[in-house]
């Protein structure tokens, strides 16, 4: 019998009216993780090495993937094909990712250049840190100190790390503010600087 990572999910028994439960256990709403098992769903994800893996994105954000579109994309200049760009409808299955209707959220894109054999992807989502939590000092445990930007006339503050695996792969936590205690985003490319 195959355990998914969801199976996690406190469970409860009841014995002659009794309920026992996993107690300490920091669930904030239905369908929503612990900052941990977060971080070690994207950890899992940036291992796996391909962000076009659609399976492994809805595995580790708890979404659902639905390709909508595939068009060409061609040069603006010269009217060649630079590849292939597949767009997908993102269903929300947990409480961590804020549901905006008037942006993409969460957004993934996969791009197919033309006569490359890699694939540049981009997969989005902003958190609901009400639902989830995920602090500077969670960050580094899971992931080390990573390279802090902060730009001079915005007040966000990112978190950048690269890893290479499979593909280059950069994954970033935004901050909205310099002491802001939550990530309010989370951002994974795969390949773009090639």
């Amino acid at each position: 019998m195959k355990i998914h990572q969801l199976a996690l999910i406190p469970f409860y028994l009841t014995v002659a009216g009794f309920s026992f439960g996993c107690a300490g256990i920091e669930h904030a709403s239905e369908n929503s993780r612990t900052s941990e098992r977060f971080l070690e769903a994207t950890m899992k994800l940036v291992k796996h090495g391909d962000l076009a893996d659609k399976r492994y994105i809805g595995e580790a954000f708890l979404v659902d993937p639905v390709k909508i579109t595939s068009e060409e994309s061609r040069s603006l200049t010269t009217s060649e094909i630079l590849g292939i760009t597949q767009s997908f409808d993102v269903r929300i299955l947990t409480g961590e990712v804020l549901s905006k209707s008037e942006n993409k959220n969460p957004y993934f894109s996969v791009f197919s250049p033309a006569n490359k054999k890699f694939k540049r992807v981009i997969y989005t989502e902003e958190l609901d840190q009400t639902k989830i939590c995920l602090s500077r000092p969670q960050i580094f445990a899971a992931f080390g100190s990573g390279a802090v930007h902060r730009t001079p006339h915005a007040p966000t503050t990112d978190v950048e790390y690269e890893f290479e695996y499979l593909n280059s792969i950069s994954l970033i936590f935004q901050f909205d503010a310099r002491d802001a205690k939550c990530a309010s985003k989370v951002s994974l490319f795969q390949n773009r600087n090639k």
